[in-house]
C-alpha cells in the first residue's frame, strides 16, 4: 500500500461511488459517510489503513497515496488495449515487482500457460 500499487481496493472504493444497487455501505455513503481503506495482514496481525483511517487506535496508516501508481498504470493499459496494444509480463516481473511495487506476482508464478505467453526479460515498462 505505502507504494502506491493497491489496486483492488481503489477498485472496490470506485464501485461504491456508483453503486448498482443499494446496500446498508451505499445508504452510508449516501448520507456522507466516508469508507476507510483497511487490510489485517494475517502474518503479523496488523491492520493498515489508507490516510483517512489515519488515528484509528491500533493500526498502522500506509499513506495517502495508496493506489496512485495502480490506477495510472491501469489507465495506461485500457489506453493500449483501447488502441489495439496488448502488452505481455515479462519473466523478471516475478523479481522485480515485490522490490519496486511491494505486491508478489501470483498469477506469473508457477502457470505453465502464463509463463508461455512471459517475454524473456523487461522490455521497458512506460509507467515507471
Amino acid at each position: 500500500m505505502s507504494k502506491g500499487w493497491d489496486l483492488q481496493v481503489a477498485l472496490y472504493a470506485a464501485m461504491l461511488e456508483k453503486p448498482t444497487y443499494k446496500n446498508d455501505l451505499t445508504c452510508l455513503q449516501s448520507k456522507g459517510a466516508t469508507p476507510v481503506t483497511a487490510y489485517h495482514t494475517m502474518l503479523d496481525h496488523t491492520v493498515l489503513v489508507d490516510e483517512i483511517g489515519e488515528g484509528i487506535p491500533g493500526t498502522d496508516c500506509a499513506g495517502d497515496a495508496t493506489s496512485t501508481n495502480a490506477m495510472d498504470h491501469l489507465a495506461l493499459v485500457l489506453d493500449q488495449v483501447g488502441s489495439g496494444v496488448v502488452e505481455l509480463n515479462c519473466a523478471d516481473e516475478q523479481k522485480r515487482f515485490p522490490k519496486e511495487r511491494g505486491i508478489t506476482a501470483y498469477p506469473l508464478q508457477d502457470n505453465v500457460l502464463v509463463q508461455a505467453f512471459l517475454m524473456p526479460e523487461t522490455v521497458g515498462d512506460s509507467d515507471e
